[in-house]
């Protein structure tokens, strides 16, 4: 009933349990609740509420939902709680409110986990806070479905699934779990079990692939650990409460021992808001003048309306915008008057800033809520035009014998000529046109500046307001919660009847009995040697170099693209699994047992680190003079600390002649998900935030090639429709053995992704 998603699920609690009809209730913080009844649109209503995609960071200030269903298998009287989870980076409080607040609460500890996650210190740390609660815990491995066997043929799905379990019972050895063979561990494929049990018509291909799946076993282990804990569930509960009314009636009097019943009220939040609100609406009318005086000067001055240009103003633009030439010292005051505009506007969004600042310092918020001014445009210079001009004047003519000729002639020979020259004068019209233009630039570039500013400074304005109405919120609480001091004494009293009551109930202690639930005897896990000629033997190894090839011809030609073939490459990876099988479909190199926190060189190209530390992968990045690092990622654990921290360390460490290419190793599991394109979009954008060194590509460590070559194509072209399907029909073509109509509903996901 609820959204499969890689990145985590909003904070609420969801719970579900049995009834008769299909239905939910909402439950919001304010206490209101909104009940959904069984219609066809159940689950697109209840992700609106559930899942972090369309509720972000709880924005709809949802509790919790109770979902109800005639399908529920564990029985009429257990309520399932889905908690929030573990182990997100950026969602620490969910994992708060798993460990802190919900686990101390439950009778039962279902500890769900994928078969292909790694047992890290994270879930041994898990188990240590579930044994302080000392409570019946089962441990479940999902995606069964998703385990294949070993890239080099020698162990099968049922031998590399029985390895899993194996070192989730070696992390519980491990942990502080008191009764360390009472805990269960179940491998289930809820994927295969939810289709079948979905289908009313199931084919019989679903039907064998739901008894392989294994839910009834689960279901059965869950129930027989219900009831042979009922009676210690039910003390417990008893205990429980009775601590919490000794922890309540301890902390209320610690809390009510100095609270005083005067209420003094906090104006300082409210002085801010009114402050950075004047501020905004200030400094925009500031701006919104200048634009607005530089419209009077266009209107006034350039008006084809000759009763408004012959209208009387005032200011420094009066005076030379009223003559019919402008010069030098025009042009100069017209620069200053722009000049004394753009200062006047400066200051003002300066003064903003300022008190933006001073708000942010106030409320401790990370200075990175404040947006960054990045002045007025840059306007090219507006001078006076000149334009040159032929001219002519009469010059005399010199020399001894035109002198001589004058005065024989009595002046009557005047010996002249005309000259002519070319003279530089100022062009009137042309610098009447260029003011124009100049001003009308002005205020056009002004007014995209206006909506830019206005647009990130009410950014800032509204996130410290909301910061501020969530303080007020606050303190109106901690008001009431002081109003309600005189009360806490009359409940005191209640409560402590209540105490003395039930708690000489409580004082016999029994030895916890636990059955052994999903036993080793029903874990059908094993090979088989069975005979095969041996044509069958070579076209098997034949398809398998044939893969091989093609696999290693995609991750080249991803290099050639980049123009990266000449660089060695550097494999890292959490997982030793996934590096075994990234180098055995990559380099055809056998199956190795890599340990943890160790690097290693394959050879001079090639260098591969396994859960490194951060030194070791400077270290490994100094030796050489620029590298392609492949990061081998789990798309469904991308979000968790396990994988957040390498990822963080690898991108910090890159150099400029590094380059990175996130690679998915899990797309199996994500394609049973439905997950391809969330988590295609969380990958290509941390790929593209990626500061250190060059921009490398998203890739896909797949047995089947063809995906590697989908992602390459949509990463390298502006996917069409028209271009999707010819692709297609050339994947098709080129590899019909490759490209079913699974393979082409994956492919399609990961274009438009």
């Amino acid at each position: 009933m609820l959204s499969v998603a890689v990145r985590p699920s909003s904070s609420q609690l969801v719970s579900c349990s049995y009834a008769k009809e299909r239905s939910a209730v909402v439950y919001f913080l304010n206490g209101e609740k909104k009940r959904v009844g069984d219609t066809v649109r159940l689950k697109e209503t209840i992700v609106q509420y559930s899942d972090e995609n369309y509720n972000k960071r709880n924005q709809k200030q949802v509790a919790q939902l109770e979902l109800s269903t005639p399908n529920f298998a564990l029985g009429e009287d257990v309520l399932l709680v889905d908690s929030p989870g573990l182990d997100a980076t950026g969602y620490e409080a969910h994992e708060k409110l798993t460990l802190e607040t919900l686990l101390p609460t439950v009778d039962i500890v279902v500890f769900v986990t994928t078969v292909k996650s790694e047992v890290d210190k994270k879930m041994k740390q898990t188990l240590d806070t579930i044994a302080k609660y000392d409570c019946p815990v089962m441990i479940v491995q999902n995606m069964l479905d998703a385990v294949r066997p070993s890239v080099d043929g020698k162990k099968s799905a049922a031998t590399v699934a029985k390895e899993r379990m194996n070192r989730v019972l070696l992390a519980v050895e491990q942990s502080a779990i008191k009764n360390k063979s009472d805990v269960k561990v179940s491998q289930i494929s809820a994927v295969n079990a939810m289709r079948y049990r979905c289908n009313p018509n199931p084919t019989e291909q679903e039907e064998r692939a739901y008894k392989a799946a294994r839910y009834d076993d689960f279901v059965a282990g869950v129930k027989d650990l219900i009831k042979s804990k009922r009676p210690e569930i039910e003390k417990q509960r008893v205990r429980t409460i009775l601590e919490h009314l000794e922890d309540l009636i301890r902390q209320e009097d610690k809390r009510t021992e100095n609270v005083s019943t005067s209420l003094t009220a906090d104006t300082a939040l409210t002085a801010i808001s009114d402050n950075i609100t004047c501020a905004l609406e200030d400094t925009y009318n500031d701006i919104y003048n200048v634009i607005m005086e530089l419209e009077k000067i266009y209107a006034k001055y350039f008006s084809d309306d000759s009763e408004a240009a012959g209208r009387k103003i005032s200011g420094l633009v009066s005076a030379f915008l009223r003559k019919d030439t402008l010069d030098e010292e025009d042009i100069a005051e017209i620069k200053n008057v722009v000049k004394k505009f753009e200062s006047k506007t400066i200051e003002s969004v300066q003064a903003f800033s300022e008190k933006c600042s001073m708000a942010i310092e106030k409320l401790n918020l990370p200075a990175r809520d404040l947006w960054s001014y990045n002045g007025l445009p840059r306007m090219p210079e507006v001078s006076v035009k000149t334009k040159v001009v032929q001219r002519r004047r009469t010059v005399k003519k010199s020399g001894i014998l035109r002198s001589i000729l004058r005065g024989i002639t009595f002046g009557l020979y005047k010996g002249e000529e005309t000259e002519y020259y070319t003279e530089t004068i100022r062009d009137d019209e042309a610098t009447k046109e260029s003011v124009k233009r100049y001003i009308k630039r002005l205020q056009r570039e002004y007014a995209k500046t206006l909506d830019a500013w206005s647009t990130n400074a009410k950014s800032t304005v509204l996130s410290i307001q909301q910061e501020i109405d969530l303080r007020v919120s606050a303190i109106k609480e901690k008001e009431q919660q002081v109003l309600d001091a005189n009360d806490w004494k009359q409940l005191r009293k209640e409560l402590e009847k209540c105490f003395k009551r039930y708690a000489g109930k409580s004082q016999k202690q029994e030895k916890n009995v636990y059955e052994r639930v999903n036993d080793d005897t029903n874990v059908s896990i094993g090979t088989k040697l069975i005979k095969a000629p041996y044509k069958f033997a070579q076209l098997y190894h034949a398809a398998e170099k044939y893969l091989h090839a093609v696999q290693g011809s995609v991750f080249n030609y991803a290099m050639e693209i980049k123009q990266r073939r000449d660089y060695p490459v550097i494999v890292i990876s959490n997982s030793p699994d996934n590096l075994s099988d990234f180098l055995f479909r990559v380099y055809q190199i056998k199956k190795t047992d890599f340990r943890r926190e160790q690097s290693y060189c394959l050879s001079n190209e090639l260098s591969v680190a396994c859960s490194p530390t951060a030194d070791q992968i400077k270290s490994m990045l100094e030796q050489r003079s620029g590298a392609n690092v492949f990061l081998l990622i789990n798309g469904l654990q991308f979000h968790t600390e396990f994988e957040t921290i390498l990822r963080r360390s690898v991108q910090e460490n890159l150099r400029p002649n590094d380059a990175l290419f996130l690679t998915i190793q899990d797309f199996e599991v994500l394609s049973n998900g439905n997950a391809i394109s969330e988590c295609l979009r969380s990958v290509r954008m941390e790929q593209n935030t990626t500061a250190n060194g060059e921009k490398g590509m998203t890739l896909i460590s797949h047995k089947n090639p063809v995906y590697n070559m989908a992602i390459i194509y949509a990463q390298t072209t502006d996917v069409k429709l028209k271009e999707e399907t010819e692709f297609y029909d050339s994947l098709t073509a080129r590899f019909p053995k490759l490209v079913s109509e699974i393979e082409k509903k994956r492919i399609n996901n990961i274009l438009r992704s």
